[in-house]
C-alpha cells in the first residue's frame, strides 16, 4: 500500500470536485471499506454522509472516496447484472485498494418465512444461472466470518434481527413462483437477486473479505415484486445497517 499524490478535478453530480494532496486510501493505517449499492437510491444514504475527498468516474461507474465515522470509505453504484457488479468491484479493488467490501441492496425471498423488510446476511453466494460443477472451480463464495458477525450485531442494533443464509444471483429478475422455489430447493438459497455472487466471486479471486446485505423486497407468496419497497424502504434499512457497521469496523 502507498500514498497517492493527487491533483485532480472531476465533474460529479453537477459539481466540480477538486482534490489536492495525499489520498488517504492505502497511505493510512486505517482500513479502507468499499460499499457497493445496486441503485442510486441504495447508495445515496451512505455517499451523502461522506466527507468527500475525491469523486471519479471509471468505466461508467461513479466512485466517491472520503471519510465517514473516522474510516476511509469508497462508495459506488454498480447497477443491475453480474458483469456490472464484477467490473465495478474489480475497479474498486484496483483503484482504491479496499480492505473490505460491503454490498448492500434488496432481494426477493426464497423462503416462506421471510417478511418484507427482513435482512439477510450472506453466509455465502452462488450463481443460480450457472452450471454447478466441481470441474468449474469454486461455485460457493463464502462471506468473511468477522464481517458476518459485525453485520449481525448491526442488524440487532438497527432492526429486529437478521437471517444468515445463501444468496443466489442471476442475470434476470426471478418472480415469486416455481422458478424461485426451484432455486431455493436446489441451492438452499435464502433469497435471489442480480449482483451479489459476482461481487463475491471478484472479492474471492482478489482475497478481499466481503459480506452481502440484502433487505427483502418481496415475499414468496407475493403476486408481484414490491418495487416501492425495493427502491425505498429496503435501501433505507440496508443503509442504516451499513452505517452502524462502519462505526464498529
Amino acid at each position: 500500500m502507498f500514498n497517492l499524490m493527487l491533483v485532480d478535478s472531476y465533474y460529479y453530480c453537477g459539481m466540480v470536485v477538486v482534490h489536492v494532496g495525499t489520498c488517504p486510501i492505502g497511505g493510512s493505517n486505517l482500513k479502507t471499506v468499499g460499499v457497493i449499492g445496486v441503485t442510486e437510491t441504495e447508495i445515496v444514504p451512505i455517499r451523502s454522509k461522506l466527507d468527500i475527498i475525491l469523486a471519479k468516474q471509471a468505466a461508467g461507474f461513479d466512485f466517491c472516496m472520503g471519510k465517514l465515522f473516522g474510516k476511509n470509505v469508497v462508495t459506488a453504484r454498480c447497477g443491475f447484472g453480474k458483469v456490472n457488479a464484477a467490473v465495478c468491484t474489480q475497479i474498486m479493488i484496483d483503484m482504491y485498494g479496499v480492505d473490505y467490501v460491503i454490498s448492500m441492496g434488496a432481494a426477493g425471498a426464497a423462503a416462506e418465512t421471510f417478511e418484507i423488510g427482513d435482512m439477510v446476511i450472506s453466509s455465502d453466494a452462488v450463481f443460480h444461472d450457472f452450471d454447478i460443477n466441481p470441474s468449474h472451480g469454486c461455485c460457493f463464495f463464502a462471506a468473511d466470518a468477522e464481517l458476518v458477525d459485525a453485520a449481525k450485531a448491526s442488524c440487532m442494533a438497527v432492526t429486529e434481527g437478521s437471517n444468515v443464509g445463501r444468496i443466489a444471483t442471476g442475470d434476470q429478475l426471478v418472480l415469486p413462483g416455481d422458478a424461485r422455489e426451484r432455486i431455493a430447493q436446489e441451492l438452499g438459497a435464502a433469497c435471489v437477486e442480480t449482483v451479489g455472487a459476482a461481487v463475491a466471486q471478484t472479492c474471492h479471486l482478489n482475497n478481499i473479505p466481503f459480506v452481502l446485505l440484502r433487505s427483502i423486497s418481496d415475499k414468496m407468496g407475493s403476486a408481484r415484486m414490491d418495487l416501492g419497497m425495493s427502491s425505498g424502504g429496503a435501501s433505507d434499512i440496508s443503509a442504516r445497517v451499513v452505517e452502524d457497521m462502519l462505526h464498529g469496523l
